[in-house]
């Protein structure tokens, strides 16, 4: 409740009607100046205001009262309703314990402490063995540190904010096993992209191996699709890329060369043969002319020996006739030999023209 107070006139020995004084309103925070005439009219006017505000605060206050007493009534008669259950219960409890003989405070005491001690379990893992279902979504807020052997997810999509994922987190010491995720392709095996540490070397392959080994053995190489492949040395087979294709393209130059080389060569071989085939066409050309002619004389006397052999085949036939007439009969030695005679003609004829048909085919 504001209090208003009036300042103390001091000092005052012959008040004047006219004198000015100062009033200061504290409720209302403010100050006043008032003269002599008017000053009973303004304290009677402060003074009753402020019993106004007392009597004010006094109804407030009772209001105030009234309702604590009737809460403070409720509250106890719902403390007297808890009491008498609370008994009942006790009575309950004391039946029951009665019934089962009865059951002692140490005994009480002691399932309480194993209550409390199977609830820290669960809570901490170290005693709980069963498993707990949970169909909501479960939120935890702080770090989750998960102490088993396998976590396993099969969320269809997992979203992680981690920038960097850390594998084998608990190795120390020198590494022995391999470290990757496996790829599940159902009944055609498993994907692998792992390091692997007997190798030192990161692999993608095809593996039959399952999760639980430790280390990985390769089936296949599997195929890498990249746009841009970066590294400070590539092989291909165990040998270095960069220096195959240097020693192909040294091969390739030298090849180049020797086949440049061979090519200058076989022209120069080949002009030198034409040269030589262009004399060779000349002296053969020379040659048959030659032939030719010594072909031509020789038809020409053969024919001309075969005229005179006519002649004289005609003339001994005639001969051979006189004998025969003259000597009436010929004998058998002298017909042969006309005959051989004559055969020897007839193949030295033939000879001739067999001779002169290859000339003219030659020709």
């Amino acid at each position: 409740m504001a209090n208003k107070k009036i300042t103390e006139l001091t000092n005052l020995q012959t008040p004047v009607a006219n004198s000015v004084f100062v009033v200061v309103d504290l409720q209302n925070d403010e100050t006043k100046k008032v003269t002599l005439t008017n000053l009973a009219s303004v304290i009677d006017t402060q003074a009753t205001a402020n019993i106004n505000t007392v009597q004010d605060n006094v109804a407030t206050l009772t209001t105030t009262v009234n309702g604590v007493n009737t809460r403070l009534g409720a509250n106890v008669t719902l403390l007297t309703a808890e009491d008498t259950a609370l008994q009942a219960r006790i009575t309950a409890n004391t039946l029951v314990a009665a019934a089962n003989d009865f059951v002692t405070f140490t005994q009480l005491n002691s399932n309480i402490n194993v209550v409390q001690d199977n609830v820290a379990g669960i809570l901490d893992g170290t005693t709980f063995t069963g498993e707990v279902t949970m169909s909501d979504d479960l939120i935890v807020s702080g770090n989750l540190n998960v102490n088993g052997d396998t976590i396993t997810s099969n969320s269809i999509n997992l979203v992680i904010q981690d920038r960097m994922i850390m594998l084998a987190n608990s190795v120390t010491g020198a590494p022995t096993a391999d470290v990757g995720i496996l790829f599940n392709r159902g009944n055609q095996g498993n994907a692998a992209f792992f390091y692997d540490e007997s190798a030192k070397t990161f692999k993608v392959s095809d593996t039959k191996d399952p999760a639980s080994n430790t280390t990985l053995s390769p089936v296949t190489a599997s195929n890498l699709d990249v746009g841009i492949l970066t590294g400070a040395t590539v092989k291909f087979n165990g040998t270095s890329v960069a220096t195959a294709i240097t020693d192909n393209v040294n091969t390739i130059t030298t090849t180049t060369n020797a086949i440049e080389a061979r090519r200058a060569a076989n022209a120069t071989i080949m002009t030198t043969e034409d040269t030589a085939l262009q004399a060779r066409i000349t002296a053969n050309a020379t040659l048959r002319a030659n032939e030719d002619t010594a072909l031509q004389a020789r038809i020409t006397a053969n024919a001309t020996l075969r005229a005179n052999e006519d002649t004289a085949l005609q003339a001994r036939i005639a001969a051979n006739t006189l004998v025969a007439a003259a000597n009436d009969f010929a004998t058998f030695t002298q017909l042969n030999s006309n005959i051989n005679v004559v055969s020897a003609n007839v193949a030295a004829a033939a000879s001739l023209a067999d001779a002169t048909a290859l000339a003219i085919a030659l020709g």
